[in-house]
């Protein structure tokens, strides 16, 4: 599809042979069995789930910050066998670092925007976690209202630090246009988080639960992930 071949000038395929160490993969295990762009981008008609990957972490004040966490990840998901075999998976390597981080922001928005409108779901392996906003802008290009979630101790609203990895959900709870219909910040640590900023949460109704509320009512928390986007620190 033209949309796809589009976006393959923004990843770079997965080296395959480093990641599993020459080592190749069994019969039933991930890496062998979804559809990895390697030397061709892969056909991505049934499709379900796409992952990305994206090492970018200059937000987080790294001057050559981009990260291996992407292919840390799939060393260890390659390995793991495959149970669903309803759900078909692609999985299309990693976004090409920009010039700027803010150029790696618009990259991975773009590759998001096109996969979201083939309606394919996206797994984004990621750098640090402002690239939460890029994903956020992706559903913004579209005028689409959601719901999104975010897993992590801290609550990146650090309006005092000059990087964005401390500051950015500012931009995604107050921009404007803003197309945000509820959000869930889940599993934030007491200790890490003034209280001014749990009661302005409030105020906006927004839901937040501290890690022991999660331990002792996980189940609570499936419902909340599935119906949302979601990002994980």
């Amino acid at each position: 599809m033209p949309d796809h071949l589009n976006i393959s000038d923004f990843l770079d395929p997965v080296d395959i042979h480093a990641i599993s160490q020459d080592e190749g993969y069994k019969d039933g295990q991930l890496g062998k069995t979804i559809a990895i762009y390697q030397e061709e981008f892969p056909d991505l008609d049934d499709a379900q789930l796409v992952i990305v990957g994206c090492g970018e972490q200059r937000g987080s004040g790294l001057i050559h910050g981009h990260s291996p966490a992407p292919d840390i990840i799939r060393r260890n998901l390659y390995n793991l066998y495959y149970w669903h075999q309803d759900i078909t998976i692609a999985d299309l390597g990693n976004i090409k670092a920009g010039s700027l981080f803010t150029d790696s922001y618009a990259a991975l928005k773009t590759v998001v925007h096109e996969l979201i409108n083939d309606g394919k779901t996206v797994i984004i392996l990621g750098g640090s976690h402002d690239l939460t906003l890029a994903q956020y802008q992706a559903y913004v290009e579209n005028k689409r209202a959601i719901e999104a979630s975010c897993i992590d101790a801290l609550i990146d609203l650090n309006l005092d630090s000059p990087f964005r990895h401390e500051n950015f959900l500012m931009e995604v709870l107050t921009g404007e246009p803003n197309y945000l219909r509820h959000y869930n910040h889940i599993g934030f640590q007491s200790y890490y988080v003034h209280p001014r900023m749990l009661e302005t949460m409030d105020k906006l109704r927004f839901d937040c639960f501290r890690v022991g509320h999660v331990k002792e009512n996980i189940e609570e928390m499936e419902p909340v992930i599935r119906n949302s986007l979601c990002t994980c620190q």
